[in-house]
């Protein structure tokens, strides 16, 4: 299943690394929102979505080893939709690029 935002990112567009991976969880998140649950096979091929759009930009260790953690997570039957979105906004915060603070 692949699963891509609709919204491109407007500050960075849509070409560069950190927008592709925020865009993948994005999209995810969309299909995510209002759920209680997610069956154990679609948080698995949202998170591998994710996973896929991060091995092809080359993203950090850190990134990687967020995914990998979260895919873990969805072991059960069911996966509570609240925890999957909590995982998926930290894989979405390690993937944007630090902002310095504006003076």
């Amino acid at each position: 299943m692949r699963i891509w935002s609709a919204r491109p990112d407007a500050k960075t567009g849509s070409g560069t690394e950190e927008a592709a991976v925020v865009s993948a969880v994005d999209a995810a998140l969309g299909y995510v929102a209002g759920q209680g649950w997610v069956p154990r096979q679609t948080a698995i091929a949202l998170v591998e979505t994710v996973r896929d759009v991060a091995g092809e930009v080359h993203a950090p260790e850190q990134l990687h080893r967020l995914i990998h953690a979260t895919l873990e997570s969805c072991a059960q039957d069911r996966v509570l939709a609240a925890t999957l979105v909590d995982e998926l906004l930290d894989i979405r915060n390690a993937a944007r690029p630090a902002v310095a603070p504006r003076s």
